[in-house]
């Protein structure tokens, strides 16, 4: 429900004169509109009505300087706009605004945001120059579609001419001129497990562990299908931060079932990170290979009857696999091209994704 990174947590809390960054303490000034249905007010406080909604415009010139001030301003928020309170977790710098009316608005009181803005990440661990994430996370996201996962919808765009990743997001929905919170978990909250422990190396949970509680899902074959894709297409793609709450759930009235994927970047843009050294977010095979350049599709296999899943349903992913693969890479390129993503950040990934997708046509 909140920023990773305690640092932004305090600076929020000192802004919004939160009583601490402890955790409810800052729900209290900025939960108005969190991940899934979820909202928090202070007691006593007027709820509102989500369902009477109210915003004004933002120009583009508007957005780009609060998107240039998040280091100052966590989440776009200021303190002197009282009726503009977001929370959104994950450690990237981000914001959110509300598309209506055929334009961007800023949402006030309970009014919820429709998307997510993500500008490019700052120095990354190593030096890495990460100015490039929000056409990184785009192209990743494109091939994962075009190979058959469902998605989150998104965009780059420009605004004072920096790529910014804008975010549909996949917890709100319009019915009759309203835009409703969707109940939604990622699996870390799913699975009671503390944010800090959120990759498996930490103590966290594994694909296993994830497989067992998607058993549980509405269309459980279904959801562990789609997960134990997802992570070949992430060994595809080298992106190396599928932890378990960059998984999510839908809440239901009669279960809870898989979202569509999100928050996808590939290392292989990045020298950083090479692909001798560079490591999964969770294991695989019996041995518990995180690097890459370590497994192999049997450990896939391993992985996949230890989580329950015949041998033929991995035959079976892989078939689809090899068999949407270089119309995926071509489609994607295409698509990159039209966009006009740099190809310094295209070429890599797609180059390494034909590598080890040969993997996969010569088994």
């Amino acid at each position: 429900l909140l920023p990773d990174d305690r640092s932004i947590r305090e600076k929020i809390a000192a802004r919004e004169h939160a009583e601490s960054a402890g955790i409810f303490d800052l729900l209290a000034v900025i939960g108005r509109d969190c991940v899934g249905a979820l909202r928090f007010v202070p007691e006593g406080a007027d709820a509102g009505d989500p369902t009477r909604m109210a915003y004004r415009p933002v120009i583009d010139e508007e957005i780009a300087a609060r998107l240039d001030a998040l280091g100052t301003n966590p989440l776009g928020l200021y303190a002197e706009e009282d009726d503009f309170r977001i929370s959104i977790a994950g450690l990237q710098e981000k914001t959110a605004f509300l598309w209506a009316d055929n334009q961007w608005q800023l949402p006030l009181g309970p009014t919820p945001t429709s998307h997510i803005f993500k500008p490019a990440m700052r120095e990354g661990p190593n030096g890495a120059d990460l100015s490039d994430t929000p056409w990184n996370e785009w192209l990743c996201l494109t091939l994962c579609r075009t190979l058959g996962l469902e998605t989150a919808s998104t965009e780059v765009r420009l605004f004072d001419d920096k790529p910014v990743m804008v975010v549909e997001r996949f917890d709100r929905s319009w019915h009759g001129g309203v835009l409703y919170r969707l109940p939604q978990e990622d699996l870390c909250q799913a699975l009671g497990v503390p944010p800090m422990r959120k990759y498996q190396s930490d103590g966290g949970p594994g694909i296993v562990d994830l497989m067992s509680f998607l058993n549980g899902a509405i269309a459980p074959f279904e959801d562990r299908l789609a997960f134990m894709k997802a992570q070949i297409v992430f060994w595809l793609l080298a992106a190396i931060d599928g932890h378990a709450k960059n998984f999510s759930i839908f809440i239901t009235p009669g279960g809870y079932r898989l979202t569509p994927l999100y928050d996808v970047m590939s290392a292989a843009p990045y020298p950083e990170f090479p692909a001798q050294r560079a490591k999964l977010a969770m294991a695989i095979g019996d041995k518990g290979y995180y690097r890459l350049n370590q497994i192999q599709l049997r450990h896939f296999y391993q992985t996949g009857k230890n989580a329950g899943l015949q041998g033929q349903d991995m035959d079976n992913l892989f078939l689809d696999l090899s068999t949407r693969m270089e119309g995926a890479i071509a489609e994607t390129a295409t698509l990159a091209s039209e966009a006009g993503m740099p190809e310094s950040t295209s070429d890599p990934i797609l180059e390494g994704v034909r590598k080890r997708a040969g993997m996969i046509a010569n088994a």
